[in-house]
């Protein structure tokens, strides 16, 4: 069975040298670089949600984000809640970028 890459974009010998790469990596530097790219995608998405909803207060981006993965119905309960409980801190590290 010839050999396929993982992405249609990226090279077999691209994606050779990445796993060579990888496979180099201690367990370590490769949980690290994990969390870095965790740490990158939610610092997008925060810019995304402020970038979309710029005078939201941090409770309110909160709720968009639970009605984006989560549907209406929570996002509502979640707000209601706000509304009736003030948190002692809601904001994210994120979210005031």
């Amino acid at each position: 069975m010839p050999y396929r890459t993982q992405s249609s974009d990226t090279s077999e010998v691209v994606e050779r040298l990445q796993f060579d790469h990888l496979r180099r990596m201690g367990r370590k530097e490769r949980f690290e670089r994990g969390l870095a790219r965790v740490d990158e995608s939610l610092d997008m998405m925060w810019r995304a949600f402020r970038r979309r909803f710029p005078d939201a207060s941090p409770e309110q981006l909160h709720v968009e984000w639970v009605r984006v993965q989560f549907g209406n119905e929570l996002a509502e309960r979640v707000q209601d809640f706000l509304q009736c409980h003030q948190p002692a801190n809601i904001e994210t590290p994120f979210a005031a970028r």
